[in-house]
């Protein structure tokens, strides 16, 4: 089965709901910038670790093309 598929978009689209009921929670509590990014870290820091792994994975990849290529300069 394909990662990409509707069971994993509409997850996706999950979380964008409930961010923007967190905001619009944020709002009617008045929560400061600090309380908002405090409550939102452990989130945000789950993105940036699968982001890093996607980089690291991308960044492998060029460096074999690359070098697949002869193109020593850049690899």
């Amino acid at each position: 089965m394909a990662f990409e598929n509707n069971t994993n978009l509409g997850r996706v689209e999950k979380m964008i709901e409930t961010l923007h009921l967190i905001e619009k929670s944020a709002t009617a509590n008045r929560a400061t910038e600090a309380q908002i990014r405090a409550t939102l870290a452990p989130l945000i820091e789950a993105l940036a670790r699968e982001r890093a792994k996607q980089d690291r994975v991308l960044s492998a990849a060029l460096y074999l093309k690359l070098k697949e290529t002869g193109d020593e300069t850049h690899a």
